[in-house]
């Protein structure tokens, strides 16, 4: 693990998300571990045992790794090597004959139906400010498609309430986007930055006096936790969960399943895949296709409003005669 270290600060250079950093990091020192060799003595055999062994071992909950999570692994020591090599750290990359890593396509989990949808974002208390906060905050992911991460990342400024759009700052992959925000979601978004947002600098100011810390100024962040810091993504969880099992709904539904129900409903709607894609911040449409496996295609639907047959002004149909058919037959027969 001589170079792993260089490795990681070349992936920070690169402006990678901190997870995709420390999911790299995370896998590099599994693998040492188990193989016990230096980088220069690495070969083919070894990783492939490795991606054996991760078949047969289980996580914390029990679950067998999956194909996916194997091939992620792989893929993350392979650039491991190929970075080493290019560098001339070892002569030979031992993963330069690595057979294709195919991952099976599956449907996204944990997708909730809009009824399911509204009944979470009904439960907060609006009469609260937390719970305003949280309304505003589901009704953001659901209308805008965000991550939870990128959601913790929106300042103030980011806003914009008179065009309905966010910019979206250091997204996965740290890629910049803008994307529309629905009127209701704008709605909410509005009152909250007019009169629940102050409330909670003002709850975070007196607790911190309270507690012997001096004040901070506003951080900016769009979403504050009670302490006036910009919330983070474990907040969200917590506060997703808490209002799902007050609902009684299924442990399935996440913050994500809301970016899921958003790329759903807007496909039904008859979104352009190409403009879920620019919504979701997906940098391979294979990506976003995943989600026509869950939308109903109505083809008759689709046929009516775009086939060239249907659009066509002059519908007039002549009617066919068999008998003058018969006639032009006849006549042909004896030119």
């Amino acid at each position: 693990m001589r170079w792993v270290d260089l490795y990681l600060s070349h992936l920070q250079s690169r402006h990678l998300a901190p997870p995709t950093v420390s999911r790299a990091r995370y896998v590099l020192r599994q693998f040492f571990l188990s193989s016990q060799k230096d980088e220069r003595d690495v070969l083919l055999k070894d990783i492939m045992d490795y991606r054996e062994d991760l078949g047969r071992q289980r996580g914390p909950d029990g679950q067998s790794f999956s194909v996916e999570n194997q091939n992620r692994h792989i893929r993350i020591l392979a650039a491991y090597f190929r970075y080493l090599h290019r560098q001339g750290k070892i002569l030979v990359n031992p993963c330069e004959d690595i057979p294709p890593l195919k991952t099976p396509r599956r449907v996204p989990r944990g997708v909730a139906s809009d009824a399911e949808v509204m009944t979470l974002l009904r439960q907060p208390n609006l009469f609260n400010p937390i719970g305003f906060r949280d309304r505003a905050m589901m009704e953001t992911l659901y209308s805008t498609g965000l991550r939870a991460r990128e959601l913790c990342n929106l300042m103030v400024y980011d806003v914009d309430l008179e065009a309905r759009t966010v910019r979206v700052n250091q997204g996965k992959g740290c890629k910049d986007r803008i994307v529309p925000i629905g009127k209701i979601a704008a709605n909410y978004v509005a009152e909250y930055l007019g009169k629940v947002r102050p409330i909670l600098l003002a709850r975070a100011g007196s607790w911190k006096v309270k507690s012997g810390r001096a004040p901070l100024g506003d951080c900016g962040a769009l979403f504050l936790s009670k302490i006036g810091k910009a919330i983070r993504s474990s907040v969200i969880r917590i506060v997703i969960s808490c209002h799902r099992q007050r609902a009684g709904l299924p442990g399935k539904l996440t913050a994500h399943s809301l970016r899921h129900a958003c790329a759903i409903e807007m496909l039904r709607g008859g979104a352009s895949i190409r403009h879920v894609q620019e919504m979701l911040g997906h940098s391979q449409i294979d990506t976003t296709q995943i989600y026509t496996r869950l939308v109903p295609l109505d083809l008759k639907k689709a046929h009516r409003r775009t086939s060239p047959s249907e659009r066509r002004k002059k519908l007039e149909v002549p009617v066919f005669e068999k008998r003058a058919w018969r006639d032009e037959k006849n006549e042909a027969r004896f030119r």
